[in-house]
């Protein structure tokens, strides 16, 4: 017996409710993959009439919970994402971000910022100083109150998110200004150095004697779930140096994704136990 059958037996005050929780959770299961499950396959695995799913999955989708690929095919929405990483950062999450921060920073020897996407707006989860004997103060160059365009791991976060969440970040932030991103005060213009940053897998920037780097971290299946960035003095920054950090810096994005991923499921078997 799985566990939908399982599931069956319990009476629940809103079935409807429970409904359409069963599809998220097929649609967010293994089988969806980047082109998503049909609605005859999910109608079939719940028993239920295709126009009953599919006035679910049109609630769903309206809702930001599940999206239309196509063809009659269904896969997680947006808000999906971005309510993973609100979970993924309890308190096991934090921790868990801070130490690998700090092995990060003590790698490259250079002052680290991990930052996520919540509700349009960047939030800095954990910094950590460098061991440089000369080096960048990481809250004053990546502050949690500094605009989401000003900043490397910002505009990472912005490009790597979908067109949902970036239409949430325009709302909470509107379009950059002058001073914020220099030369991006169009929704054109930002598009197109949304996809340079896409393209390049990162960010960089230097200004004021500090030079700045950044880079995604995705999950398993190229998700968004945070950024992370390093920032030094602008005499450091060589060609040399750049190569160095960002092999460093996509390293460290590779063990947050795993890392992650680990406290995600702890503070899920935290809640389950509960």
């Amino acid at each position: 017996m799985n566990d939908n059958e399982t599931m069956a037996r319990v009476r629940v005050p809103v079935e409807s409710l429970r409904k359409g929780l069963d599809l998220l959770e097929i649609l967010c299961g293994p089988e969806a993959g980047r082109d998503g499950v049909p609605l005859a396959v999910l109608a079939e695995r719940l028993s239920l009439k295709r126009s009953t799913a599919h006035n679910l999955l049109k609630t769903l989708c309206v809702c930001g919970f599940a999206g239309n690929v196509g063809d009659g095919r269904y896969r997680p929405g947006w808000k999906v994402p971005q309510i993973g990483r609100q979970a993924l950062l309890g308190d096991a999450g934090v921790v868990a971000v801070t130490t690998v921060a700090a092995e990060i920073s003590v790698a490259l020897g250079e002052a680290v910022v991990v930052a996520v996407l919540v509700a349009g707006r960047r939030r800095v989860v954990a910094r950590a100083s460098g061991t440089q004997a000369i080096r960048v103060d990481a809250r004053t160059a990546d502050g949690g109150d500094r605009p989401i365009w000003s900043t490397v791991t910002g505009r990472v976060l912005a490009a790597f998110c979908g067109e949902d969440e970036l239409a949430q970040v325009l709302q909470a932030e509107g379009l950059p200004t002058a001073g914020a991103w220099p030369g991006v005060t169009s929704r054109r213009a930002l598009a197109a150095v949304l996809a340079a940053v896409r393209e390049a897998h990162g960010a960089e920037d230097q200004g004021n004697g500090v030079a700045s780097l950044a880079v995604p971290v995705l999950s398993g299946n190229g998700s968004l779930l945070a950024a992370v960035g390093t920032f030094l003095p602008g005499f450091r920054y060589g060609p040399g140096e750049r190569d160095h950090l960002l092999a460093g810096l996509r390293s460290g994005a590779a063990r947050l994704g795993e890392t992650l991923a680990r406290a995600g499921s702890h503070e899920g078997a935290a809640i389950h136990d509960e």
